[in-house]
């Protein structure tokens, strides 16, 4: 998944496999095609449980907000993360779980409010 970064640049969210499990990375490339994270981009979330289906907006500041699903508390649950226009993660590591209701949760979206 894509998002602008809003300098003619992008943010790349993707899951990458790891030890055999998944997780969810995030790459900055500005407009040149140069990619400013490091070669292997910044971890968004590696909690044990895996994860999956990541979706990516503009936060409006030159950063992302990233949600995925996530089979962490024996279920599958939704969880986002924000990251800054650097390459930091802005909330609690691995990310905040928007619904962990009984029963699984899958496909999430997201979108900024402006």
């Amino acid at each position: 998944m894509i998002a602008s970064d809003g300098s003619s640049g992008a943010i790349i969210a993707y899951p990458v496999c790891r030890a055999g499990v998944s997780h969810i990375i995030a790459q900055h490339v500005n407009s040149l095609g140069v990619v400013l994270w490091g070669d292997e981009g910044i971890d968004v979330c590696t909690a044990t449980g895996g994860q999956g289906s990541p979706t990516i907006t503009s936060d409006g500041a030159g950063g992302a907000l990233v949600a995925w699903m996530e089979y962490r508390n024996e279920s599958w649950d939704i969880y986002a993360q924000r990251v800054n226009a650097s390459g930091t993660v802005q909330w609690s590591a691995n990310g905040v779980a928007l619904c962990t209701a009984t029963g699984g949760q899958d496909s999430p979206m997201i979108t900024s409010d402006g």
